[in-house]
């Protein structure tokens, strides 16, 4: 093999082994768990007291569902992270419009150890909507 082969094989472990180590560092500092490196929600409840005749659901990273409220109320249940992403949920114009807010960085929305992604619920009063 010529010299410079040889030199970018082990330029290319050394990157792989740090790497590893990387990985193996951040385990450890988590407590040998894999729970504690992945992104953690909250749900949180938006209620909705004003009547709208449509809806207008903008959001990116969300798993939308719509369900029937069992107490005729309408609110909107959504996961957020901190104050990285957040919901705004208004009613403007007679429509329900729910805004995902997401200030993460690029390289933050990296997450090879999350295997979920946010998810949000429309509760919707039966007899109305």
């Amino acid at each position: 093999m010529k010299t410079a082969f040889k030199v970018i094989l082990i330029v290319a472990a050394c990157l792989v082994t740090t790497g590893i180590l990387m990985v193996v560092a951040a385990l450890a500092i988590g407590g040998w768990s894999v729970s504690a490196i992945q992104t953690q929600y909250e749900a949180v409840t938006y209620d909705v007291a004003q009547p709208f005749s449509a809806i207008r659901v903008d959001v990116d990273v969300d798993d939308v569902t719509f369900r029937p409220a069992t107490d005729g109320k309408c609110r909107v249940v959504a996961d957020e992270m901190d104050t990285m992403i957040v919901h705004s949920v208004t009613v403007q114009d007679d429509t329900l419009r729910v805004v995902t807010e997401d200030s993460r960085l690029w390289y933050e929305r990296w997450n090879f150890f999350s295997f979920s992604s946010p998810k949000m619920t429309v509760y919707l009063p039966a007899k109305e909507y």
